[in-house]
């Protein structure tokens, strides 16, 4: 149990909570392990994104996530990075777009999710990448 090390005399220290634990990132590390990642987030109102090409880009929990209106009216969650290098597609925290585009390497995917399209893919051929 935390208690508070410099609590009031007189004071039940039972009732009282370390004030560490707003601030360890080892407690934070702990809640999003057994809190955040095991249970459902509000993350927005679907009226928020009305019309195709509307997204949200939060971040819940340490993870970049991206909520977005679909051409055919459905509203779609990833990962708000690349695949290539990790770097964020939505670099605003709301908008409208046809597209998403990675700044890195500027690899571009549909409102869906899918590549659209990469930049030299030539020089990939080496890796073996399909």
């Amino acid at each position: 149990m935390a208690v508070a090390a410099n609590a009031q005399p007189g004071v039940d220290r039972r009732h009282l909570v370390d004030n560490r634990l707003y601030t360890d990132p080892r407690a934070f590390a702990l809640e999003r392990e057994r809190i955040f990642e095991r249970v459902w987030t509000f993350y927005c109102h679907e009226s928020e994104l009305a019309q195709p090409g509307q997204y949200l880009a939060r971040e819940i929990a340490g993870a970049p996530l991206l909520v977005v209106r679909n051409v055919r009216g459905a509203l779609r969650g990833f990962y708000n990075t690349c695949r290539h290098r990790g770097s964020l597609v939505a670099d605003q925290p709301c908008g409208r777009t046809a597209s998403f585009r990675c700044r890195y390497h500027w690899w571009t995917y549909s409102l869906d999710g899918a590549l659209l399209g990469v930049p030299g893919p030539a020089a990939y051929a080496p890796s073996g990448w399909c």
